[in-house]
Formats: C-alpha cells, sequence, structure tokens
C-alpha cells in the first residue's frame, strides 16, 4: 500500500494540534496507572527504601567515607527523581499540557521551518518506508509498544512509558492500524483532547 501526503504550512496548524492529542492521551494513559520504579516497585516503596538506604549510608559513612558517600549521593538522586515524578503527576492536567504544547513545538520545529513538504508513504511486509522532500531522511520502521491516533495522524510509541513519541505518520489508512495491532501494538483513537487538559469554554450566559 502506498500513499501520498503533502504539508503545508496551511495544514500544519492542524497537524501539530493532533500531535499534542497524541501526546496528552499517552500522558494520561501514563498517570492513570500507578508510578512504578526499577523491580515494580511502588512510588511509596521506592521512596521509602531510598530514604533508608540514605539513612544506612550515613551510618556507614564514618566507617567508610567513600561507601557511604556514594550510597548518600546515590540514593539522593533516586529520591529527588521520585519527588519530581510525583509533583508532576499531582499537577494540574492544564499544566501537562502547557508542557506538551512546548515540547511538541520543539520536536515538530525542524519539518516546520522545511514546509512544505511532501511524504511518500509505503506499507509492505510489515515495514513502513517513507520518502520525503525534506533534507533529513525520515524514519523507518513501525516497533512501538503503544500508538495514538488523533484523526489525521498516529504517534508511535517506543514504551507504553513514553512521552515523547519516536515517530509521527501523517494520513494513517485503515491498513496501518491493523498492521499495529497485528504486531501487538497498543491502539488509542482520539478525536479530541483528553479530558482535563484544555480549559473549558465559557457557557453562555442564559437571559
Amino acid at each position: 500500500m502506498q500513499w501520498y501526503v503533502a504539508i503545508t504550512r496551511e495544514h500544519f496548524a492542524r497537524i501539530a494540534t493532533h500531535v499534542e492529542w497524541a501526546v496528552m492521551a499517552q500522558h494520561a494513559a501514563i498517570v492513570a496507572k500507578p508510578a512504578r520504579s526499577v523491580g515494580r516497585l511502588r512510588a511509596r516503596a521506592a521512596i521509602s527504601l531510598a530514604v533508608l538506604c540514605i539513612v544506612l549510608g550515613f551510618v556507614i559513612e564514618p566507617i567508610e567515607p567513600a561507601l557511604g558517600r556514594l550510597i548518600v549521593i546515590g540514593f539522593s538522586a533516586v529520591l529527588a527523581s521520585w519527588v519530581i515524578v510525583l509533583v508532576r503527576r499531582a499537577l494540574p492536567r492544564t499544566h501537562a499540557a502547557d508542557r506538551i504544547r512546548r515540547d511538541v513545538a520543539r520536536m515538530l520545529a525542524p519539518i516546520e521551518r522545511d514546509l512544505p513538504i511532501t511524504i511518500d508513504y509505503e506499507l509492505h511486509d510489515g515495514r513502513l518506508d517513507a520518502r520525503s522532500s525534506r533534507p533529513r531522511a525520515a524514519p523507518n520502521g513501525l516497533d512501538a509498544a503503544r500508538a495514538v491516533v488523533a484523526l489525521d495522524v498516529v504517534a508511535l510509541f517506543r514504551r507504553d512509558t513514553s512521552l515523547r513519541p519516536w515517530r509521527v505518520i501523517q494520513d494513517p489508512p485503515p491498513a496501518l492500524i491493523d498492521e499495529l495491532r497485528r504486531r501487538g501494538t497498543e491502539v488509542i483513537e482520539v478525536t479530541a483532547p483528553p479530558t482535563g487538559y484544555v480549559e473549558p469554554l465559557p457557557v453562555a450566559r442564559q437571559r
């Protein structure tokens, strides 16, 4: 199967918006599950373990200064990273949406600079090849743990905890979505931003 996509400046804003929706849907799927650490530890258990190891490091430091400092520094970094994760998860979704918009804008900036561009897609034997008019080569392959279809784009995420898509495909035909499902990729379809990521429009007052 082959299809052709032309991305003009007039269409770019719409495509960027749909990529934002896809990343917002991925963020919603991530925060819907309990945060887990190495060894499948939940956040509370991981933080408790980090605190215990930091205390142990202070106990060991008078005997083995180098080892004690290494333990304290290492697990302090683990503790700080988990605090950041939990704080980010607790922030309002509109705050996450603002960060997502900035990240998507940076990700798509190289494409925006090269507009207008054309892409020739070819799906064959489970592989998707793309030939672009851009000076930079377009990525190939369909390896992804999750794919989020947002109207006229599909964003592929290598892991179900990845927040940045490794590949964005325009105008995906049904055959491509079927191929992703056949490969075991989890497919999420959205037609609007997830609830809570966009401020609701004000309701008109009734006279």
